[in-house]
C-alpha cells in the first residue's frame, strides 16, 4: 500500500525495493525480481520508468542489472556508492 506525503508517494515493490514519486521524478531505490511483483504492481510499474536508480550496495538483491533494464530510460541516472564504480564505468551514467 503506498504512502502519500503532500506530492510524494512511497511505494515499496518487493523485497528491498521501494519507489519514490514526485512530479517529473520516479526514483527506484534497489528494484530485485520486479517480474515477481503482483500482475497489478508490474502494469504500474511498465507506465512508471525511472528517472534515477539508487543501488544501496553492490549485493545481488539491491543492484539487479536485469531488473534496472526493465525501467530505466536513456536519461535515467544511476546513483549508487564507490563499490558500484565498475558499474557506472561500464555503464556510464545510464546502467
Amino acid at each position: 500500500m503506498p504512502i502519500t506525503l503532500g506530492d510524494v508517494t512511497i511505494r515499496h515493490i518487493r523485497h528491498s525495493g521501494i519507489l519514490i514519486e514526485a512530479p517529473g521524478i520516479e526514483v527506484y531505490i534497489d528494484p530485485f525480481q520486479l517480474d515477481k511483483v503482483a500482475p497489478e504492481t508490474l502494469s504500474y510499474l511498465e507506465t512508471h520508468k525511472a528517472t534515477h536508480v539508487v543501488c544501496t550496495h553492490t549485493h545481488f538483491d539491491h543492484l539487479s542489472v536485469p531488473d534496472i533494464e526493465k525501467i530505466k530510460t536513456d536519461k535515467t541516472i544511476f546513483i549508487g556508492p564507490d563499490a558500484c564504480a565498475e558499474l557506472k564505468t561500464k555503464f556510464g551514467n545510464q546502467l
